[in-house]
């Protein structure tokens, strides 16, 4: 028709094969381009590299000749109609992508998506999304599919393989749009015990010392908050720029390379007390708050470097801040940023001050995963006893008390742990106590009401009871309360948890034979003992008193396994659920 009416009938058709070269160039340039930006992105690897080599001037001409190649083969199936409907189908498809990702914007509210199309809104861009779907299976259903399943395979292929891409992700949009909705609905005034979950603040002077240790809190947290804390010690005023900006993007490193769920917190302090403080207060978002701090434990030993001999951190062993090595490892005990007071007047500020449990680890450099599940007949093994207070221990099942049970059962509760261990909780009488069958059954029907699967070991300990002047024999079965839910008030349970030795009915001195013969004594069944959970007695008020009770935790816990002290002041379960 066009021919018939035209001033010269070739016109037409010069015209129709201009309009095509042009289609056919900007589609085929454009395709290339989209092709060299895949390869510098290297999305697939070593499949695409060579694209990205062959280039002059800016022109990918290997991204030009695999387009080109790639279209003859569609010409090559010969059917007009067969190409067309596959070509409509994937740039419908493309176009779907398009619309989702206006979506997304619009429903993450980016402050910098901001389209200039006058009749933009989440309304067009959602009909448009349904628009080239509909037409797509109204196309041909059997592409339509295809197509989709291909797309979607791809998009899984690329989510599993994390190529290192700064161009941006709308999940990271859509995610802190959905944590930030949530986190405002969680009310920490409606927390409950049945909810209770350890939330942890792990104290690090320094990863390289503590990766065990870091790993194995990875375990004990079960699905709670997890936060490294750090305190630098210094000023603001003592550097141009906040150090701690440095150093945040190498700890998260870390935590890639630890391949643990746990956030990071680093703060600058003129005392690692007062960082503690910092941390305490401010780590965690809303009502998301670390519920347990845990500690290392402050002795004279000189730290291992767990990254000198482990390929896994090759890249973070010798990195330079400053001209100095990135938490390089103390030589000597000369060059610690705290003292000992200082670090018991941490304890003590934890317990009573900021209110929150507390755990002191020890000897967790000789803690390996791997050797416990490969062994298969390892224990967990929980003293659940006051060793500084002994003679009213057997008879107060306080908070404390539950929380050791609590933080054994919910480490057994680990699919690796489950396994290849079991717990053991050691009950020490005296032999002069009578019933002491009764005495183990009330402590079974205790177990049992709190759903722990654990079995209860009796250890006579009159040899080690018996230089002490006291007696440990007067106990009545019948005063043993079943759980703290039976308590008149939570302050009683905190009298008896913090009653110190000088304040116990039966006086006696704590002397170093007696911790020295408790510590053989646990040496003496802790046969095969992964892990070990202790009662940590509750740090004295005075200052004065500091280094005598730091130098009793370590005779107490001298050369034993891995072994965390446990002090908790909240209920974390109830005999009533």
């Amino acid at each position: 028709f066009m021919q018939d009416i035209n001033f010269w009938r070739p016109f037409v058709a010069i015209g129709i094969f201009a309009a095509t070269l042009s289609a056919s160039l900007s589609n085929l340039i454009g395709a290339s381009r989209v092709l060299e930006a895949v390869s510098k992105d290297n999305l697939f690897g070593k499949l695409l590299q060579p694209i990205n080599r062959f280039s002059r001037a800016g022109n990918p001409i290997a991204a030009v000749i695999v387009t080109w190649f790639t279209v003859q083969c569609i010409i090559l199936i010969n059917k007009l109609n067969l190409i067309a409907q596959i070509t409509s189908v994937f740039f419908l498809l493309s176009y779907f992508a398009i619309n989702l990702a206006c979506l997304s914007l619009t429903l993450t509210s980016a402050p910098n998506f901001r389209p200039s199309f006058k009749y933009f809104s989440g309304k067009t861009t959602s009909i448009g999304m349904i628009g080239c779907i509909v037409m797509m299976f109204v196309i041909n259903p059997l592409y339509a599919a295809i197509t989709i399943i291909m797309c979607l395979l791809l998009v899984i292929a690329l989510h599993i393989r994390s190529p290192p891409v700064r161009w941006g992700s709308i999940s990271q949009a859509l995610i802190f749009h959905q944590v930030r909705k949530y986190l405002l609905l969680l009310d920490s005034r409606k927390d409950h015990v049945k909810y209770w979950r350890p939330q942890f603040l792990l104290m690090v002077s320094n990863p390289r010392s503590c990766v065990p240790l870091i790993s194995f809190v990875n375990d004990l947290k079960k699905s709670g908050l997890y936060i490294l804390g750090h305190v630098k010690v210094g000023s603001i005023d003592e550097f141009e720029t906040d150090p701690v900006l440095d150093e945040y993007p190498l700890w998260l490193k870390l935590l890639d390379k630890l391949k643990v769920k746990a956030f990071v917190e680093v703060t600058l302090a003129p005392t690692v007390r007062d960082g503690l403080h910092q941390l305490s207060r401010i780590a965690g978002l809303g009502a998301m708050k670390p519920n347990t701090i845990l500690f290392g434990f402050f002795d004279d030993e000189i730290p291992n470097d767990f990254f000198e001999n482990n390929v896994i951190y090759h890249n973070l062993r010798d990195i330079l801040l400053r001209g100095n090595v990135f938490l390089s490892l103390r030589e000597d005990n000369s060059k610690r940023v705290f003292a000992r007071e200082e670090y018991v007047s941490m304890l003590y500020d934890s317990v009573f001050r900021l209110q929150k449990n507390v755990c002191v680890a020890r000897h967790f450099h000789l803690f390996n995963k791997d050797m416990m599940v490969a062994s298969n007949s390892s224990y967990i093994d929980v003293w659940p006893i006051n060793f500084f207070c002994p003679q009213i221990s057997i008879t107060n099942i306080d908070n404390c008390w539950l929380f050791l049970m609590q933080l054994a059962c919910v480490l057994h509760m680990v699919p690796a742990w489950k396994h290849s261990t079991k717990v053991r909780v050691f009950m020490c009488v005296d032999s002069k106590i009578k019933d002491v069958s009764l005495l183990r059954r009330q402590w079974e029907q205790i177990l049992q009401m709190l759903r722990i699967d654990a079995t209860i070991r009796v250890v006579i300990w009159d040899h080690v009871t018996s230089p002490l002047d006291q007696s440990l024999t007067d106990v009545r079965v019948d005063s043993i309360p079943q759980s703290p839910d039976s308590k008149s008030s939570e302050s009683e349970s905190m009298n008896e948890t913090n009653l110190s030795v000088d304040e116990s009915p039966q006086r006696f001195i704590l002397s170093t034979h007696y911790l020295q013969s408790v510590n053989v004594l646990i040496q003496e069944h802790s046969h095969n003992t992964s892990v070990m959970f202790m009662y940590l007695p509750p740090p004295p008020a005075c200052p004065s008193e500091y280094l005598v009770y730091l130098e009793r935790l370590d005779v107490l816990t001298k050369n034993l396994p891995p072994t965390l002290l446990v002090h908790g002041i909240n209920p974390v379960t109830s005999t009533t659920l």
